[in-house]
């Protein structure tokens, strides 16, 4: 089993624990919507010296809305904090700048997803919030599993450029989006752009540039 943090009650003894760091994962509405314009569902938050995940609902069926800032503050005091995919992560909890990027040491890494997942995700094709429908123990057995293949690579060392700049510099060009004919774009692309459109980088890439494709 697992602990799910729904009330500010749990979240002020989850913070009295003292953990100092953990590796998280922020699971948005849609895995497929632009970051920029979606928001978060759940954050899973794996202390290293606990022997168990904590779910932390914001948005989900089956928890009560828990406040993603109050959340925020909560992940504030881990004094070391593990991510995949910093760039990300920083679309919803910016400040954490000092992040450790594990993309940097595991770059062909692809999260991992349960059947349950898959067959949600088939079934509803164009839903935009579909995290919110999958089974809160479904996520937590996915990132439990990402948890257990990544966590090897704690203690290894990244070059701080591309940790600590590189993500934040391409986080905020995705932010901005960019501006379209909304006729035009609509006419080429056979979908909504509302002027602006967002584009996101993938920065774990051989090439010598950052390689880029159209968001939703």
């Amino acid at each position: 089993m697992f602990y799910i943090v729904e009330t500010q009650e749990q979240l002020n003894d989850f913070n009295k624990k003292g953990y100092k760091e953990a590796y998280i994962e922020v699971i948005p509405y849609s895995y497929k919507t632009h970051p920029t314009i979606t928001n978060v569902s759940l954050v899973y938050i794996r202390p290293f010296t606990s022997t168990k995940g904590y779910i932390m609902t914001v948005d989900h069926s089956e928890g009560l809305p828990l406040n993603s800032d109050l959340i925020g503050e909560s992940i504030g005091k881990f004094d070391k904090l593990y991510v995949w995919g910093k760039k990300e992560f920083m679309h919803f909890y910016w400040q954490f700048k000092e992040a450790i990027d594990l993309s940097l040491l595991a770059p062909d890494y692809e999260k991992l997803s349960t059947p349950t997942h898959k067959i949600l995700e088939q079934r509803n094709k164009n839903k935009q919030d579909i995290n919110k429908i999958i089974p809160l123990v479904k996520h937590y057995e996915s990132c439990e599993e990402n948890y257990n293949n990544l966590k090897k690579y704690k203690d290894a060392q990244v070059n701080k450029f591309y940790n600590n700049t590189v993500p934040l510099v391409f986080k905020f060009i995705e932010q901005n989006g960019i501006r379209v004919d909304s006729q035009l774009f609509e006419d080429y692309f056979d979908r909504n752009s509302q002027n602006r459109i967002y584009t996101q980088y993938n920065l774990n890439t051989q090439q010598p540039d950052p390689q880029t494709n159209l968001g939703e």
